[in-house]
């Protein structure tokens, strides 16, 4: 089981030293032999490609000229391997502002290899920075509209979808259901693959411990109305895509409750009345 090949895509958006960090943390892993690791640039302006390259000796770094957002810089990195013939057992998508201990990947190998029916393993992460700093993020439940939980992983937790910045997925998951969805940009589009891996029958699981740093967010930088827009944007796509079912009852649900409510609130005034005019 682990002696599989492991391909890991990183993404670098004006992030040159959280790259830098990175790859060196990965260079410390136990079964380092089993990786080859992939850094797409994503179209930064603040630093050169060749500086990238310098920072990450480790690594094959490729650069897409572009920002193609966090979904389809992946799967630039992806074409790129495909493109090179480069045989693998796991694609592993990783944030560049995360630093792995050493057995990290031992430990998302293990949770992704226990089970045959396992498509995709996360991990628990140790939030280092933003508003989540000190907390441990691994993925979520879907609770009206999708959001991160924040929870350790439990005997039988259940999950409705992984976080992003670490997911080991088996190569048959990926020649079944493809990678992310690039229609998204940035935020929710764990959340759809998530749901598309689940729809076809895989499930998914969290690798034990915390052996994954993540400064949370550093990799798409500090650009408030932007982080705003594409949340909101990645929110509503999710939503048609994956769960307007259950966004749609639960709007009636909730309009059926107003409606409830301003009626009782109508026949108590009603029934006050009347009492009033017997009375009289």
């Amino acid at each position: 089981m682990n002696e599989k090949k492991v391909i890991a895509i990183i993404l670098n958006w004006n992030g040159l030293s959280f790259s830098e960090k990175c790859c060196a943390s990965l260079s410390q892993l136990s079964n380092f032999n089993q990786l080859r690791i992939v850094v797409v640039d994503n179209g930064s302006t603040e630093h050169s490609f060749e500086e990238l390259v310098a920072a990450c000796p480790n690594a094959e770094v490729i650069s897409s000229q572009e920002n193609l957002g966090f979904a389809g810089g992946n799967g630039f990195g992806f074409k790129y391997i495909q493109e090179q013939g480069y045989e693998y057992d796991a694609i592993w998508l990783l944030n560049n502002d995360t630093e792995c201990d050493i057995n990290a990947l031992e430990a998302l190998l293990t949770a992704l290899y226990a089970d045959e029916n396992c498509g995709v393993a996360g991990c628990d992460m140790l939030q280092s920075a933003g508003a989540m700093a000190g907390k441990v993020v691994s993925g979520g439940q879907l609770l009206g509209f999708p959001f991160y939980t924040p929870f350790l992983p439990k005997p039988g937790a259940h999950y409705d979808y992984l976080c992003g910045a670490s997911l080991l997925i088996r190569k048959e998951v990926i020649e079944q259901v493809g990678l992310l969805d690039t229609d998204f940009f940035f935020f929710f589009e764990d959340a759809e693959f998530s749901y598309r891996v689940k729809k076809a029958g895989w499930t998914l699981a969290v690798a034990e411990g915390t052996p994954i740093r993540h400064c949370g967010s550093a990799a798409i930088g500090s650009q408030t109305y932007n982080k705003v827009f594409n949340y909101r944007r990645g929110q509503m796509l999710y939503i048609k895509k994956c769960a307007f079912g259950v966004f749609f009852y639960r709007l009636l649900f909730l309009f059926l409750g107003i409606f409830l409510y301003a009626c009782r609130g109508q026949w108590a005034a009603f029934s006050a009345n009347t009492c009033a005019c017997i009375k009289k």
